[in-house]
């Protein structure tokens, strides 16, 4: 019997097994906006079909796995991830490989993971935020069958050397393989390539420790795989591709042999480590494998060689007729080459000629380093030079100190200040210094009083320490993507406490537009780009010099230019919040007779019949999916497509078959109707069994014609006379049943806490103690029948065993921990705060629940009886109970398709992926069958508004029927936190076992969810951008900040 061997197994549309015997693996670079700034330009321009070129090239060039990175502080990440992937999913020839969802945002890694067919793998995860947050991430990663990167940095910090890479690696494989269940061959370690030849001595054993790290892993966890970005290792020789190439194909050659597996290359630019010419092939072993390098000796050498290499445009003279410039030429000379043989003659030489020594300084010196920073913005000079330019720089500060400490002596009176002094520190969450160093280096190389703060520096503390050592500027560096928020975060501080330093911002994610749009608004004192590190000196002096002001100015009038171009750019005329309101939709109600739904309340359908759903299979988007274009049936006839649509139509029936027959899918569902009004303006208020809901609605901004309405999904609802008093006081109250209940659960639970919170509650709920599975039987028998109770549920911030929100009850069952003094305590604290909101608590014991059976049933009657019911007290509270008042309906529904992940891994175990690929596809389409399913039935039957119609499956494709069913996150209603208010109404987690993410998805992923109106005039529409002033409204409406609310609807923000 032949057994299935442990290999890393990924796959696009064919498999790429990782054996012993595989040679390196080729990860293509090119699809990452970080890295390529053709991909970057074509994703921004939204010309995805265009930027699909550049992962087919990099497939045609060898690559065998595809890295997508879309971390960019411009994009909306999450959205070019999805665009992008579905797009390359639908190209045979590049999504043939296997993806890498390249992102430092979980959130755009786990919308890549929705879009990929096969295994893909996750880069990256890590230990930076602590082991809970990994442990979480890791745990979502598995669940989409991913495989994943881990890279080496924790709590601390980022791995520099080689005990630590393995120290941490070690670590982070233990949690993975003894925790989250990981197998091992699923892991894979980046042990962090960092620069090498930087100029700085501590960099120079970059490469040995990453090649010797990568050793002992693969020794000491033999199954897992190392990997890594190869071109960060070059990154000093950017603009020398020679050069840059014979260093990646050397790291490699040494790198592969000590076990590296994979790494992140540019694939159609890798040379043959034999084909390298000896000299420079040798020069490339020196520096990476740190040899005869003492006193930087390797560095300079494969510095000189580099130059012999350089393409044209290099400025270097050989010879000495430089010596026969004038003075101000031959100090720039010696700058731009560091040459410091001459530094002294030629410094005494200008402090002669001009009337101040601190006058060559602000003259000659300063014009060289701006030479300087040109060739290094242009790609003409290297790191390393940048750093012998300042220690020019710094000989010939020094050789005119003397002179200046001379000058004060003489001339009091003049009041020179002490060295200015610049604080640099790399932001919260971000680990990468290298170009925040080499700054220090330059600026103290230039004579500027240099604090570094290291990294991941909270802003406080950067504000702190600035005011504290009365910093002159401060200096921000970051490299991922949340840094930007981050810097942002730091300004806004700089404002509030009035603080008057300019602020620079540097790093490889940071530009120019993003600092113009994001950064500046926030502080008014000065904010200034950097573009790289020999720049800031240029920057640094002026802004600490007389022509401070003018900078300032000039660089504001620029950023206001850019940030008016950014802002004006596809702008559409927005209308105030409240005169779009007055531009609501409005119905004829006093004409409308609403139909009362033949179900109120919950309903929960298990084992819906398969073969009833197959029937409403929608097939136009399954042939999508296939990239297969056409209106079906037609297609299946086309004269270009129709013989393979045929072929993949008849088998995906032959699927369905077995997947009615065999039952490999479960369809499940939990619709819910209620008693329903709105305020006539963007609230709808619910009467349910838990009280009154409020559900919040957004309306479209955009002017349009005279006549035309604005619509929002709550004018699709009656307004009842009792709510339109709130429409313009968000302040006001809906009438409720008791004090302290204006708003149930997932209102008064932190928005933030909430997702953590469920996943404890369904944790607890799959693993309850004896007593709570005995208790639970109890509930549920006959003696208790009409009183419906929820297990682990979730009130404010507390997980209650159970209760009855019909008549206010939750029972707590305690073990013998709840003995304990600090236990007792918060118990304590969670009771009253639980009588507060209008519940009875009663506490039972383990002990009473397992041998005091009928005793504790009693007790459990007698609690519920003293209890008035919900049910009974609501019409008479309810603003919409009263005699004569409007009464109209609403509904929600989830639906869910389980048993296809368990296929999906059967397929792929087997290494079958058209068939894997066919059930997932099938899978989306089935649960969309069974909504439009359920949809019918509930006009027909659960609902009943529209008993006679006999629509076709085409137009019920067509959306001809009444009424609509909308989803939370799709157009007309983007907000996703609008779920946990369905979800809680439906109790869909408990009931059907739809969760939701910490971002709000659905799992399983062949989910949906959303609300029915029945007006006959409801219409799906597409909400657009809104204003400040809605979101400032609705935020209030929620209960919710503003930020919060930002970060949900950033999609239609104006």
């Amino acid at each position: 019997m032949s057994t299935i061997k442990p290999y890393l197994r990924l796959s696009g549309l064919e498999p790429l097994i990782i054996r012993p015997e595989t040679n390196f693996v080729n990860i293509g670079e090119r699809t990452n906006v970080t890295g390529s700034k053709k991909f970057a330009r074509l994703v921004r321009e939204n010309k995805y079909e265009e930027a699909l070129s550049v992962a087919r090239q990099q497939v045609e060039s060898g690559a065998q796995v595809l890295d997508v990175n879309m971390d960019d502080a411009l994009l909306d990440g999450v959205q070019a991830m999805t665009t992008f992937l579905n797009l390359l999913q639908s190209e045979p020839d590049i999504s043939k490989i296997p993806v890498m969802i390249d992102s430092s945002k979980f959130e755009i890694i786990e919308a890549g993971l929705k879009c990929v067919q096969g295994k893909c793998i996750v880069n990256s995860i890590s230990m930076k935020e602590g082991e809970a947050k990994f442990i979480e991430q890791a745990i979502i990663c598995q669940s989409y069958g991913a495989a994943v990167i881990v890279m080496a940095f924790d709590e601390i910090g980022q791995a520099d050397t080689k005990e630590r890479k393995i120290e941490i690696c070690h670590r982070a494989y233990k949690i993975l393989t003894e925790q989250v269940g990981y197998d091992p061959q699923d892991i894979i370690f980046d042990p962090n390539i960092f620069a090498l030849a930087t100029g700085m001595e501590e960099h120079n054993n970059y490469g040995v420790d990453f090649i010797e790290a990568t050793r002992e892993i693969k020794q000491l966890m033999p199954l897992t795989k190392i990997s890594g970005g190869v071109s960060n290792l070059s990154f000093s020789f950017r603009g020398n591709d020679h050069v840059r190439e014979a260093m990646h194909a050397v790291f490699l050659f040494h790198a592969i042999k000590a076990g590296m597996d994979m790494g992140i290359v540019n694939a159609g630019q890798l040379v043959v480590y034999d084909e390298i010419e000896p000299q420079l092939r040798e020069l490339c072993e020196d520096v990476i494998l740190n040899r005869n390098n003492d006193n930087n000796e390797a560095t300079d050498k494969l510095i000189v060689f580099a130059e012999t290499v350089k393409a044209k445009g290099k400025e270097i003279v050989k010879d000495e007729t430089w010596r026969n410039a004038s003075v101000e030429e031959r100090l720039k000379h010696s700058l731009v080459n560091g040459i410091t043989d001459y530094i002294d003659t030629d410094t005494e030489e200008a402090r002669l000629k001009y009337p101040k020594p601190l006058e060559v300084i602000e003259g000659p010196l300063m014009d060289g380093m701006n030479v300087v920073g040109d060739l290094f913005g242009a790609g003409k000079m290297f790191l390393p030079q940048v750093v012998k330019s300042a220690r020019v720089m710094k000989k010939s500060v020094a050789w005119l100190t003397p002179f200046i400490e001379e000058e004060k002596k003489n001339n009091p009176n003049e009041n020179e200040a002490a060295a200015p002094k610049v604080l640099l520190a790399t932001v919260k969450g971000d680990v990468h210094d290298i170009g925040k160093n080499i700054v220090g280096v330059v600026l103290a190389c230039n004579g500027y009083n240099i604090v570094d703060l290291g990294v991941m520096v909270p802003a406080d503390k950067i504000l702190d320490t600035a005011e504290k050592e009365k910093a002159d500027i401060i200096g921000l560096s970051g490299l991922i993507t949340p840094s930007l928020d981050e810097m942002i975060h730091v300004a806004h501080e700089m404002k509030r406490r009035n603080m008057q330093q300019p602020l620079l911002i540097g790093g490889a994610t940071t530009s120019r537009i993003h600092t113009a749009v994001k950064i500046a608004p926030q502080y008014d004192k000065g904010v200034v780009h950097i573009l790289d590190a020999s720049r800031s000196v240029t920057a640094v002096s002026t802004l600490v010099g007389k022509e401070k002001n003018t900078l300032l100015e000039k660089t504001k009038v620029e950023y206001e230019k850019l940030r008016q171009q950014f802002l004006n750019k596809n702008k559409k005329e927005l209308v105030p919040y409240a005169q779009a309101v007055k531009s609501k939709e409005n119905f004829d109600w006093e004409g409308y007779q609403p139909v009362k739904p033949n179900v109120m309340g919950t309903k929960v359908l298990k084992e819906y019949d398969l073969s009833e759903i197959a029937h409403y299979i929608d097939w136009g988007p399954f042939f999508i999916a296939w990239e297969m274009h056409g209106k079906f049936p037609q297609i299946l006839t086309d004269k270009l497509l129709g013989t393979e649509a045929t072929r993949l139509y008849n088998e995906a029936q032959q699927m369905i078959e077995k997947i009615v027959a065999e039952k490999w899918f479960t369809a499940e569902a939990v619709i819910g109707f209620w008693q329903a009004n709105s305020n006539n303006a963007d609230s709808i208020f619910l009467q349910t069994d838990k009280g009154e809901v409020r559900l919040e609605s957004l309306r479209q901004q955009l002017k349009k014609a005279a006549g035309q309405p604005n619509f929002s999904l709550a004018d699709f609802v009656g307004p009842c006379p009792t709510l339109q008093s709130l429409q313009n006081n968000s302040d006001a109250k809906a009438p409720s049943l008791r004090e302290g209940k204006q708003k149930p659960a997932y209102y008064r639970a932190d928005p933030m806490l909430y997702p953590l919170i469920q996943e404890y509650a369904k944790q607890h709920r799959n693993n309850p103690t004896k007593a709570e599975e005995i208790l639970w039987n109890i509930i549920r028998g006959k003696k208790l029948e009409g009183f419906k109770f929820r297990r682990q549920y979730i009130i404010g911030s507390y997980i209650t065993d159970f209760a009855c929100l019909d008549r206010m009850l939750v029972i707590e069952v305690d073990g013998l921990i709840h003995q304990l003094p600090e236990n007792k305590e918060s118990d304590e604290v969670r009771t009253n705060w639980l009588y507060e909101q209008g519940f009875k608590v009663l506490r039972v014991t383990n002990e009473d629940v397992i041998n005091k059976t009928d005793e504790t049933l009693q007790l459990i009657l007698s609690a519920l009886a003293n209890q008035p019911s919900h049910k009974e007290l609501s019409m008479l509270n309810s603003p919409t109970g009263g005699q004569g008042a409007y009464v109209d309906y609403m509904g929600a529904f989830a639906v869910t398709i389980k048993g296809a992940k368990d296929k999906i891994n059967e397929f792929a175990a087997a290494l079958d992926d058209y068939n894997k690929i066919l059930v997932q596809v099938l899978a989306d389409r089935f649960v969309e069958a069974f909504a439009e399913c359920l949809h019918e039935k509930v006009r027909k039957e659960y609902w009943g508004y529209e008993k006679n119609e006999t629509l076709s499956n085409e137009q019920l494709i067509s959306e001809e029927y009444k009424g609509i069913r909308p989803a939370p996150g799709y157009p007309a209603c983007p907000d996703h936190t609008e779920k946990w208010k369905l979800f809680d109404l439906l109790n869909a987690t408990e009931e059907i076992g739809i969760v939701l993410t910490e971002s709000l998805a659905m799992d399983p992923p062949a989910s949906i969810c959303g609300w029915y109106f029945a007006h006959p005039k409801s219409h799906y529409f597409g909400l657009g951008k809104i204003d400040k002033d809605q979101l400032e409204d609705y935020a209030k409406r929620k209960g919710m900040s503003i930020e919060e609310a930002e970060r949900w609807l950033r999609p239609v923000l104006e």
